[in-house]
């Protein structure tokens, strides 16, 4: 049985959202996970991290909430430059990863493959507080959340004389 994606996010964000520092590791601190039938999996696909110890990280929170949730966790790391080839597979052949990190405006040069997370985005905005502009700006797609911001990093360049 294949997760859905939406009842996942919703599990995790909840879960993750129970302490201050939310994510994974409190899910794997608390050893209690959100429950799902039996034989659901999850693949997650993202790109290898300039920072090696983080994909080690991700991996073994992801494979420990596995072990909590009973469901299958794959993570499947793949150079940056592979990704939108990847991405495109996935969304041609309506098979692959269930969620993929994207940068940038990615989101909108894939939306109509992606999933919308109206409720998902707005259900984190209103627990978390409200998202950046500039986040809104590139996972929003049509007046339709297309991604859920993961993190903040602007583009910004600092010109010296």
């Amino acid at each position: 049985m294949r997760l859905d994606r939406r009842a996942f996010l919703r599990a995790a964000g909840a879960a993750t959202g129970a302490a201050a520092v939310g994510g994974i590791p409190d899910i794997v601190a608390a050893q209690k996970a959100p429950s799902f039938p039996k034989g659901t999996k999850l693949n997650i696909l993202e790109w290898v991290s300039f920072v090696p110890a983080s994909d080690v990280e991700f991996k073994r929170l992801a494979a420990e909430f596995g072990k909590l949730s009973g469901v299958d966790v794959t993570v499947d790391l793949i150079n940056m430059n592979d990704l939108n080839p990847r991405i495109a597979s996935a969304i041609e052949t309506k098979s692959g990863p269930d969620i993929i990190m994207m940068i940038s405006n990615w989101p909108h040069l894939y939306a109509d493959g992606l999933a919308d997370v109206d409720d998902l985005a707005e259900e984190i905005a209103s627990r978390d507080g409200a998202y950046y502009e500039h986040n809104k700006k590139v996972s929003v797609v049509n007046n339709r959340w297309k991604a859920v911001p993961l993190c903040s990093v602007p583009a910004t360049w600092a010109y010296r004389e």
